[in-house]
This record gives structure tokens, C-alpha cells and sequence, in this order.
């Protein structure tokens, strides 16, 4: 990086916010063993969808950004934002774009806009083997990941250099070269390749004998590092919830990964800040008001240092309410210390909600075949999320299946042979004839929407409990679980 350049001028856009926290936390551990100056932790790093709505609250501070969802947020930015480019070229001295590969629709056109007008340099990091978003454009003429690519070669020419990340910085030695066989062949090789040196992974990585339940339960042990079980569907996820509740000896609490993208900020805050109806409090005053509602001095603490990251104030005594009611409204500048902490060690999720995070432990529910190229980017995105333990477990099937409405909304669908089970007749593919009732008023020909959460057994009702079968002594075992993480491929530009 140019020394010239300040830190306040580099711009960090990623993904999701659990990838902004990621990037957050590589830093400091970078700042903490001195490999990068402290400055670092000035850098400018936001969401795409933050910066966004940060970028419209700054040309338009009157105009009401409510209505809007993030897609017609980042809409607006690019229009407002092409008819004046200039804007942005004092602010920002150096770009650089995080997952590039999961880039499509108005997000990739977000960054195709910046690319276009910024003068300043820029770093574009993405892993093509993790592309699996593309699924999400229906109109061809839309920009995808690919044709981003394509653009970039076109554009910039020889101008763009291009260069492999060889090392694997997230992983020891022995787990990335697990990975290499199954990346060389995603990178060069025919599909057949690819799917055999998938399945070798899933049978390696298997541990005969034990269940999801069984092994989550094993993990109880590490309370202090964070599981995943991750699914291909969401029903498969919410029914591995409910399987996981069902089992009455297992204590650690998991938590289901949502795809909101809303922020929830801690409830502290609105009792400090609720009810002040100044313009203006100090750290006194903010101390005062929380320790009389019971706050750690502490807590208190991280919440102001919270506050001051999230103003770009250093150490000022003094916050400015409505300035601070914007910046936490724009969420471009986000500290953790403010937003509320779920306390599970264990996460439910589907493959695609984890993209950008990681985790301590992977457990994979591996349902059915792999059809093609894309399902295999899919499996190997799920691989990639673990640092340390990798375990596969096979199933039969999915027990699930995924519908997509008319709004764009996928549901999901028990099995046919779930349906004869429950006595209610089912087609293989329901078609868009049959409707979809609540839990309680199902006719013997509808399709049948069912809720794990919470079993219903009634004469009114048809009954969708699940019990799992009684586990034989086999499957307790003393195995050790095996280990494996991927080689990370990154494909930055300078």
C-alpha cells in the first residue's frame, strides 16, 4: 500500500456483515502481532449495502431512505452517483472489494459504477471456485459474477494484473493440502474429476456410526469454540433445530442463521439514549445515566468506544445525539461492541447464509447426488467455512425440497414419502394448482407447509412431530473426529 495514502481514504466494501467482521478481526490480530501498523484500524470498511445508503444520506440528508430496501438503496446510489462521480474521488484513495466472485445484480453494478469513476487504485479479492450466487439472476442480460470478470479483462486491459494467492493463511498445512486435489480439479478439469474428488472428501470425512445430534453432542466439550451444522435447504436446518431440541442430553444452546440483514443494536443503548432528549451527552453523563440503570462500568465503557468508532471521533468527550442517530441509521460504520451477541457456541445454517463466515468445527449434511458444476462450488463453499474439524455426514436424501413462490421467496416442502406417513396424499411435484394451507387446515389433497418449531398433536391437527428412531450401541463411538480445511484460492487485482 502507497504510504501516502491515509488510512481514512481506503474503502473496504464486503459481502455481508459477518464478512466485514472477519476482515475486522484479521486486523487486529495483524495490528496485535505487528505485522501491520496500528493506523490500519482506521480503514473505512462497510457492507456494499451500508456504504449505499451512508454515500445517500450524505447528498440527500432530507430524503427518507425507509421505504427503500437495500437493493433500491444501491439502486439510487448508482444513479445519483454516475450523474456525479466527482464526489467520491476526495473521499477515497484506495478501493478494495472483498469476495468479488459473490458479486451480481446491483451489487456488481455497484462496484462496476465505482470502478468506472474513482481515480485511485484498486484490490479486488475473489475466489471463482466459491462463485455461487448466479442463481439469483433471472434476467440475462443482467451482470453476474462471470460477466463481471469478463468486463474487468475488457475494460482495464493490460492495465489489470492479475495474481494467485498461493499460501493459505487460514489453515495449517495439513488441512489445506486436503483441499488441493478437489480446487486443481474445479480450476482445470472435467466435471466427472471434480465430483470424484468431492466424494472422496465426503467418504474421508465421515464418521460412521454417529449421527449429527451425536456429534454436536461431543462438541459440547469446547464451549468456548464455535459449530456449525450446515444444510443445503432451510427446512433441513430448521428440522435439524427441532432434532437437536429433541435430544434432551444435549445442553449447548444453537442458534438459527437468519439472512436478515437488519442490525440489532443493544438494548442498552436504548435505555441510556431512549429517553435523553438533549443534543448533545458527555462520557460523564452517559456513565451516570448507565450505572443507574444497573450497567457494568465495563459495558459502559465498550458501548462509548462503540460510539466514538462508529462517529470517527478519537477520544472527544463529548457525542452529538442526531449526528450519531444518522451514522447508527446508515450502518457504514459498525462496532460489535454495539450490536447484541448471540451466545450459542453451535449454528444452524444453510450453505449460503455462511458464506463469509467460519467456524471452529463444520458439520455438513450431505443430501442426495451432485448434478453439476454449480453444486459442487456449493459443497466446497461449505468446506472452506471450517478452521479446524471437518465432518461429512451422508444422508439418503434431503427430506425437504425447495419451492420458489411467485413473490421470490423459497418454502420448503416435506417429502412424498413424509406425506404418506403423515395419511395425506402427495404428488412428486406439486404443481402451481395446489395451495398451501396453514397447520391445522390441511384437506387430504393440499400440499402441507410444516413449522418444526413447534410440534402440534390434536384431533384438529395433523400431527408433524418427528421423533428420531432409538440409536442401537454402535453408534456410540470413541473415534476421533477427523480434520480438514481447504486451500483458499483468491483472485486479487491491482
Amino acid at each position: 500500500m502507497d504510504e501516502e495514502i491515509a488510512p481514512d481514504d481506503v474503502l473496504v466494501l464486503c459481502f455481508s456483515r459477518s464478512a466485514v467482521k472477519v476482515v475486522r478481526d484479521r486486523l487486529s490480530q495483524a495490528m496485535e502481532r505487528r505485522e501491520i501498523p496500528y493506523i490500519a484500524k482506521r480503514y473505512n470498511i462497510s457492507t456494499f449495502d451500508s456504504f449505499a445508503t451512508w454515500y445517500l444520506k450524505q447528498i440527500e440528508p432530507n430524503f427518507d431512505l425507509v421505504h427503500l430496501n437495500y437493493d433500491e438503496r444501491i439502486e439510487r446510489f448508482i444513479d445519483k452517483y454516475t450523474a456525479n462521480p466527482e464526489i467520491l474521488n476526495g473521499a477515497v484513495g484506495y478501493l478494495i472489494i472483498d469476495e468479488v466472485q459473490d458479486l451480481v445484480g446491483v451489487r456488481a453494478r455497484l462496484v462496476q459504477a465505482l470502478l468506472k469513476n474513482l481515480e485511485c487504485g484498486f484490490l479486488l479479492l475473489g475466489d471463482e471456485c466459491q462463485a455461487i450466487y448466479d442463481y439469483q439472476i433471472e434476467d440475462e442480460r443482467e451482470l453476474n459474477a462471470a460477466k463481471l470478470y469478463q468486463w474487468l479483462e475488457a475494460y482495464f486491459k493490460e492495465d489489470l494484473l492479475e495474481y494467485e494467492l498461493t499460501r493459505d493463511w487460514r489453515h495449517p498445512g495439513e488441512i489445506a493440502e486436503s483441499f488441493k486435489p478437489l480446487r486443481y480439479a474445479m480450476q482445470f478439469e472435467e466435471f466427472s474429476r471434480q465430483k470424484k474428488e468431492l466424494k472422496h472428501l465426503f467418504k474421508k470425512y465421515d464418521i460412521p456410526g454417529m449421527s449429527v445430534e451425536d456429534i454436536v453432542h461431543c462438541c459440547e466439550e469446547d464451549a468456548q469454540k464455535q459449530h456449525a451444522v450446515l444444510s443445503w435447504a432451510n427446512g433441513d436446518a430448521y428440522r435439524q433445530s427441532y432434532e437437536l431440541y429433541a435430544r434432551t442430553d444435549i445442553t449447548a444452546k444453537h442458534t438459527i442463521l437468519t439472512g436478515s440483514r437488519r442490525l440489532m443494536y443493544r438494548k442498552e443503548l436504548a435505555g441510556i439514549l431512549g429517553h435523553y432528549t438533549n443534543n448533545a451527552i458527555t462520557q460523564a453523563r452517559f456513565f451516570e445515566i448507565g450505572q443507574q440503570l444497573g450497567y457494568s462500568e465495563l459495558c459502559l465503557a465498550k458501548l462509548w468506544q462503540g460510539l466514538l468508532y462508529v462517529l470517527e471521533q478519537e477520544e472527544d468527550e463529548v457525542i452529538n445525539i442526531p449526528k450519531l442517530k444518522t451514522a447508527l441509521l446508515s450502518e457504514r460504520r459498525v462496532d460489535e461492541a454495539l450490536l447484541v451477541q448471540d451466545d450459542a457456541n453451535v449454528v444452524i445454517s444453510t450453505i449460503h447464509k455462511a458464506k463469509g463466515r467460519e467456524y471452529d468445527t463444520v458439520i455438513l449434511n450431505q443430501f442426495g447426488g451432485i448434478s453439476n458444476g454449480d453444486d459442487i462450488k456449493v459443497y466446497y463453499v461449505a468446506l472452506t467455512r471450517t478452521k479446524k474439524e471437518l465432518i461429512v455426514k451422508s444422508q439418503s436424501r434431503s427430506k425437504t425440497k425447495d419451492i420458489k413462490t411467485p413473490s421470490g421467496r423459497f418454502i420448503e416442502l416435506s417429502s412424498t414419502e413424509e406425506y404418506k406417513n403423515l395419511g395425506v396424499a402427495a404428488k412428486s411435484t406439486p404443481t402451481s394448482a395446489e395451495r398451501i394451507y396453514k397447520i391445522g387446515q390441511a384437506s387430504p389433497k393440499t400440499t402441507i407447509l410444516k413449522d418444526f418449531s413447534k410440534p402440534l398433536v390434536s384431533n384438529n391437527t395433523v400431527n408433524i412431530s418427528y421423533e428420531r428412531p432409538a440409536k442401537a450401541d454402535e453408534h456410540k463411538t470413541t473415534q476421533p473426529i477427523k480434520t480438514t480445511e481447504p486451500a483458499k484460492y483468491e483472485k486479487p487485482y491491482e
